[in-house]
């Protein structure tokens, strides 16, 4: 018996396989739930030889309350139109595919009933044919719809069309939940950091609010310098650590109101010691982009000549971003009251710092950066309760945070 599998078929498989593998390196690589939802449209459009896709994902409609919550798609890439909303079931192409989970593929979309022609008439747009299938998890959920429209250079679109669109919607529904599970476990990790920093703070009346001012203003010098988002998240988390030690120093000392004997400076020295030993025993629980977080948490104090500590390192054996860590740390603790002092005013604070750099002990660069932005600085010292609160960090009836107070 003939083989009805012919050279052509066998080449159009492989093609297809070989499109496949390269479109799921391409999802697999993108971490960003938002970016890696216009990859899965632009690719099911190029691949599919489409005019037009749109990608929904089942939501909870929010509108409702309690059990009356019903769920409902929401396009996340819609090309050529704006949000769209339906709800599950029938009533429109794309419902009726996330409530069934099966795919529906029209010639002609203006003869079906389900299909709703307002978004034609809004954008100009002509829909001819339509290919709709759900994203279904390998758990068998399905988490939203792929819809392409207008086969190109042809009336509509085929089985090998529907199985391409099955497989696509497969990859794209496994890449998404990848997605959201990173995404929700940088909230958790982001969650853990800053309770930690509302510890530190809590536990230290004198210096409460230090912490956030430091990352805070540690996070604009590094922007100020043209560091990446990602390298300035890095910056803001290291600045949330970097007194972690000091839950390890007795409180007769991190609390005392008055000067350090020579003895209780040794031992609240030793707080960046401690905060390496912290942070180096849990280092393996950091999402891999922020792997560097514990060392400059943990090097804020050494200076470039090579006389700070815990380690003496010097020069280019400091990070960069514990060099900014350095400066910021400085100049909130001498612009901050303490018990037995006054403050230093903005530009005497400055001057200080610049003495430092010139000696060789602080990074000039970084110095100057702070110098260029300090009008924001100042007014960020003044609303960090605002700052801390759009990190999600509730302050509620708090009295050691005070706004413009210079208690740090």
């Amino acid at each position: 018996m003939a083989s009805l599998v012919t050279p052509e078929v066998t080449s159009s498989r492989l093609y297809r396989l070989e499109v496949l593998r390269q479109v799921s390196h391409i999802l697999v690589a993108e971490r960003d739930l938002g970016r890696l939802l216009k990859l899965i449209a632009e690719e099911t459009s190029r691949v599919l030889d489409a005019q037009r896709c749109t990608l929904y994902l089942v939501e909870q409609d929010t509108r409702g309350e309690g059990e009356e919550r019903q769920l409902r798609l929401v396009s996340k890439v819609a090309q050529g139109a704006g949000e769209i909303c339906v709800p599950l079931g029938k009533g429109s192409i794309a419902g009726e595919v996330a409530a069934s989970g099966c795919l529906i593929n029209l010639e002609d979309a203006y003869q079906d009933p389900r299909f709703d022609p307002a978004w034609d008439t809004l954008t100009g747009f002509r829909t001819s044919s339509m290919l709709a299938a759900p994203m279904r998890t390998p758990r068998g959920d399905v988490v939203g719809v792929v819809q392409v429209l207008n086969k190109k250079g042809s009336k509509g679109f085929d089985s090998q069309d529907e199985e391409m669109l099955t497989a696509l919607c497969s990859q794209a529904a496994m890449a998404i939940e990848n997605s959201r599970y990173l995404e929700a476990q940088g909230k958790a990790f982001q969650s853990l950091i800053r309770g930690q920093a509302v510890a530190i703070d809590a536990r230290d009346h004198i210096t409460s609010g230090h912490t956030w001012r430091v990352a805070a203003y540690a996070v604009e010098v590094g922007r100020s310098m043209g560091w990446s988002e990602e390298d300035l998240r890095i910056l803001e988390y290291a600045g949330l650590l970097h007194d972690q030690g000091k839950l390890g120093i007795p409180d007769e000392v991190l609390l005392k109101p008055g000067s350090l004997t020579q003895w209780e400076f040794h031992l609240m020295k030793s707080h960046a010691s401690k905060t390496k030993e912290i942070l180096r025993d849990v280092r393996h629980l950091f999402p891999r982009s922020l792997r560097e977080v514990p060392e400059i948490a943990s090097t804020h104090h050494e200076k470039l000549d090579g006389s700070g500590y815990p380690d003496g390192l010097g020069g280019e054996e400091i990070a960069p971003g514990a060099k900014i860590l350095a400066v910021v740390d400085v100049f909130d603790a001498l612009t901050a009251r303490r018990p037995y002092r006054e403050p230093e005013s903005p530009q005497g604070a400055l001057e200080l710092l610049r003495q430092e750099a010139r000696g060789g002990r602080l990074d000039g660069e970084v110095v100057e950066a702070l110098a260029g932005i300090l009008e924001e600085i100042l007014k960020l010292k003044d609303g960090i309760n605002s700052w801390i609160e759009k990190r999600g960090i509730r302050l509620g009836d708090r009295t050691w945070l005070q706004e413009g107070e210079n208690r740090a």
